[in-house]
């Protein structure tokens, strides 16, 4: 049957009708390109919101284009584009300036940063955590300008994604999207075929709600689906805090305490990117090794941490880059009045043996913070950005300041000056106090400072200036380019020693077996290594795992999920849910049905259950950092190994190591003055209370019975929270474009009909010469 004329004139008409390219929300796999890559996310707080998004739930697709500077010549080009854009710069032009331009204009779709070496200025506010922030309300000097470079972007909103690209060992990254930018070169309709187009699927929510305008964190913990159903749509920020007593709770519940602090995360405009080693990597590294040589003169019996009028102990604080998440449900919990438990539980069913508590402000694995209050607080310091120096010169004295607010605290300054003086001149620091007047750096100690302002405190910092001068040093602060090549191990043992040594001099009231404390280098550049490269190396692995493996033991289960270790390390908080730092209770009721709750309603009426279990699954950070003090500060004094038997367990234990290869080994030992029992950790058998993990939740929010429920107590704390989303990313497919695609289906399609004439006409030939009727 021949193809009518008019058939084939549509045909042949067809391809130059409008033809709409692909949107790549409909590719297969097999097109689209991933890459390497780290996004800025949407966040809420009691204020609105922050981050970036896609405005749509089906993402948002874009050629490349390279963005190469942003001189006149820069600017009028963009502005001459015909099309939107997925906007492809360097790392260098990653500030308000830059981002505000393309944010004017509705053509850009999205910004990719290449992740390259840069001089951005931090992404941060001038105040952090303070003027211009959620939690202005909760700082000391919140006009004062401690990151005068600050750009501002973290509390910023864009309603297009911005990613940053990342290098990559396989695959695509930062190098590639950069060259499938050039590829594309100016666009317009006669640029070069195909065209790269990224795909962005960031979407995290509407913009408002008949609620409120901006949305906030109330609104998305809060939201409810059309029939009226309570279905949040965020997690708030926090995890579990973590802290030890040097000397057991016995330290904590006989003598004053010195403690010894600092924040344990970080941010960067790209979450996933967080390097924080100036910022939490350092700070993080001088306690554990301040902790570690304390720990060892005690152990040989150099020191008597027993026997010093104050005891020591150690906090890191979880989620305090927002709003002070963990210091100030710390501060607030160890306030006398401020919690009480309407339901104890007995030491018997919670995994350390201080007992638990249940209630309607949430549950509560631990009650060992109650054995500590602020008025047996004498001083804390804090350590805060100690990496990165004012010195230029690594042979001259490292150079630190201890800043405080108000009356000088006399004893902790000479306490400073004394550890100094002793660590000789191949070891030597410079420390120089200096006044806040009025204003404190953003640290855990600001939240102990609002609450009892005075208390005995300063910061120990690499930074300084003299009262309203004092600032930041480091350029790279709240960035992605906080990175590992910035710190220095000779520097960072030389402040873990002075740290430790100060501590004792506090302890102890005099300087007596002062210069027995020594922190090895080798301590610092083992998990130096570790904190920035890799948190499965087995310096930090076998903690985790032995802490995994005891909670298991505790729940009676083989198989617990954990959250995966961040590859590479990223220090980003994230979020309080029931798979990873909200704590939770396991009740069996009447009838043998059990649940999973992560509080208690108050109008009815709880009854413990031998089978209760008081639990928390700790982020993979959390949980090395309570498995290492846990295994440093439990064990038994003197290093010495015995053979325990079941009459000699309580007596051997608070004197020796005792070895282990099972839980049942360590049954029935004793410690901490018969305060605890004792678990299997590793190869020894360490003491319950010998470390405890704190919930790090904003104040203004309380978890409610049903895990991932919360209600706001109070709408004017921070209260940070981010969204729920099922999956998003971001690739690059080529596109040959709508004329590319219209020709080669005009030519598909000419040539079938010309194979189809072609057919017609042999086969009237055929029938012609009767070889085909």
């Amino acid at each position: 049957m021949p193809l009518s004329a008019a058939a084939f004139v549509l045909l042949l008409l067809w391809p130059l009708g409008g033809q709409a390219g692909y949107d790549g929300a409909h590719l297969g796999t097999s097109l689209l390109k991933d890459v390497a890559h780290a996004p800025c996310v949407r966040l809420f707080s009691s204020k609105g919101t922050t981050g970036c998004r896609t405005p749509h739930h089906d993402g948002t697709t874009a050629p490349l284009y390279h963005l190469a500077g942003f001189g006149a010549a820069d600017q009028q080009a963009f502005l001459r584009l015909e099309e939107g854009v997925a906007v492809v710069m360097s790392a260098n032009m990653l500030n308000a300036t830059v981002l505000d331009f393309l944010a004017t204009y509705a053509w850009t779709q999205g910004v990719i940063v290449l992740d390259e070496e840069s001089t951005i200025p931090s992404p941060d506010v001038p105040t952090p955590q303070g003027q211009g922030t959620p939690s202005v309300a909760f700082t000391i000097g919140p006009t004062h300008v401690w990151n005068p470079a600050g750009s501002g972007l973290t509390m910023q909103k864009y309603d297009f994604p911005v990613v940053l690209a990342t290098a990559a060992d396989e695959g695509n990254g930062a190098a590639q999207v950069k060259a499938w930018a050039q590829h594309n070169g100016g666009l317009g309709r006669h640029g070069p075929y195909p065209r790269y187009t990224a795909v962005f699927n960031f979407y995290f929510g509407p913009t408002s709600s008949s609620l409120s305008d901006p949305l906030t964190s109330a609104d998305c913990l809060g939201w409810k689906d059309v029939e009226g159903n309570l279905v949040p749509q965020c997690l708030p920020m926090g995890g579990q805090s973590v802290w030890a007593s040097l000397d057991g709770r016995t330290g904590l519940q006989s003598k004053p305490t010195i403690l010894l602090t600092a924040a344990m995360d970080g941010i960067s405009l790209f979450h996933d990117k967080t390097p924080a080693a100036n910022e939490a990597v350092a700070s993080i590294l001088t306690l554990l090794a301040a902790t570690s040589a304390l720990r060892n003169a005690s152990v040989f019996g150099q020191i008597d941490l027993t026997a010093a009028p104050s005891n020591l102990a150690v906090a890191f604080f979880q989620a305090d880059e927002w709003g002070f998440a963990g210091s100030r449900r710390f501060v607030r919990d160890i306030s006398p009045g401020e919690i009480t438990c309407p339901v104890p539980i007995g030491g018997n069913l919670s995994r350390d043996g201080t007992g638990s508590c249940v209630g309607p402000h949430g549950v509560y694995p631990s009650v060992a913070f109650q054995d500590l209050s602020l008025e047996k607080i004498a001083h804390i310091l804090a350590i805060d950005q100690v990496g990165v120096l004012s010195s230029p010169s690594v042979s001259a004295a490292v150079p630190l300041t201890a800043l405080y607010n108000g009356a000088p605290p006399t004893a902790l300054l000479e306490a400073l000056a004394i550890a100094s003086a002793s660590l000789g001149i191949d070891n030597t620091s410079s420390v120089t106090p200096v006044n806040g007047a009025g204003a404190m750096p953003p640290t855990p100690l600001t939240s102990f400072l609002r609450e009892t302002p005075g208390l005995s405190g300063a910061v120990l910092a690499g930074y300084g200036g003299a009262g309203a001068e004092a600032e930041f040093i480091d350029p790279r602060y709240h960035s992605h380019m906080d990175q590992a090549s910035y710190l220095d191990a000779d520097s960072l043992t030389t402040v873990a020693n002075l740290v430790a040594r100060t501590a004792w001099s506090l302890a102890s009231g005099g300087e007596e077996g002062m210069d027995e404390i020594v922190v090895q280098k080798e301590f610092i550049e083992t998990f130096l290594a570790c904190f920035t490269d890799d948190w499965d190396c087995p310096a930090m692995k076998q903690f985790r795992e032995a802490e995994h493996d005891n909670l298991k033991n505790y729940l009676g289960q083989s198989y617990l999920y954990t959250p995966p270790v961040p590859q590479p390390p990223s220090y980003y908080s994230g979020v309080t849910a029931s798979y990873q730092g909200l704590p939770l209770m396991r009740h069996t009721m009447e009838g043998g049905n059990s649940g999973l709750f992560s509080a208690w309603p108050a109008e009815k009426d709880f009854v413990p259950n031998m089978e209760d279990k008081f639990y928390v699954v700790p982020k993979p950070l959390e949980a090395f950092l309570k498995g290492w003090l846990a295994y440093t500060l439990g064990g038994g004094g003197g290093g010495a190994t015995a053979t325990a038997t079941a009459t000699t367990r309580a007596a051997v234990g608070a004197a020796a190591n005792i070895p282990c290869k099972s839980p049942q080994d360590c049954d029935g030992l004793l410690c901490d003055n018969n305060l605890s029992s004792r678990e299997c950790f590793i190869d020894i058998c360490v003491c319950k209370s010998a470390s405890f993990y704190h919930t790090a939740l904003d104040p203004g929010l309380a978890p409610q019975p049903e895990p991932g429920i919360f209600t706001i107590l109070d709408a004017k704390t921070p209260n940070w929270a981010e969204p729920n989303w099922a999956s998003i990313g971001f690739a690059v497919f080529p596109d040959a474009s709508a004329r590319v695609e219209g020709l080669a289906l005009g030519v598909g399609a000419g040539v079938g009909a010309l194979s189809a004439l072609g057919a017609w006409m042999v086969q009237r030939v055929l029938v012609k010469h009767h070889y085909f009727d």
